[in-house]
């Protein structure tokens, strides 16, 4: 279990390097992947997770909560508010035009090893398939 938490950490930690992407690459918000549409959003071995977040009004996060979730130790789940606090942003919630601070939620799976692999099947068709996009801009994934 605290395998899985370490890989979670480090997936979401090197997901905030999406926000240093290289100028050309498309605005994506860490974590999403144009491939990963073509996967299920849960196969057998994974952990996951609703998290709620409360943003500040340009979308960092000030605090995490965790809802609804399969992860059975409290530590893991501690591990990943911290580090989506520490690590993430998202675009800024907007109000009649105005961004304001609130509240957002997103579902967060760590993949087991079936689901890894699903993905970078899955990443590899998708690169190949688009040889115009640069691997680069999608290296948190």
């Amino acid at each position: 279990m605290k395998a899985l938490a370490t890989i979670a950490m480090g997936a979401l930690a090197t997901a905030s390097s999406a926000l240093a992407a290289p100028p050309h690459c498309p605005f994506r918000e860490p974590g999403h992947f144009p491939w990963a549409a073509e996967l299920p959003t849960m196969v057998e071995g994974d952990l996951w997770a609703w998290i709620y977040l409360d943003l500040d009004k340009s979308g960092e996060p000030i605090r995490c909560y965790m809802g609804e979730n399969n992860m059975p130790a409290p530590e893991t789940r501690s591990k990943v508010c911290r580090s989506f606090v520490a690590n993430w942003k998202a675009a800024p919630l907007m109000k009649d035009g105005k961004a304001v601070a609130g509240t957002t939620r997103r579902y967060f799976t760590i993949m087991g090893r079936r689901h890894g692999k699903l993905f970078e099947e899955a990443r590899k068709r998708w690169l190949a398939a688009h040889p115009t996009e640069s691997p680069a801009c999608y290296e948190d994934g």
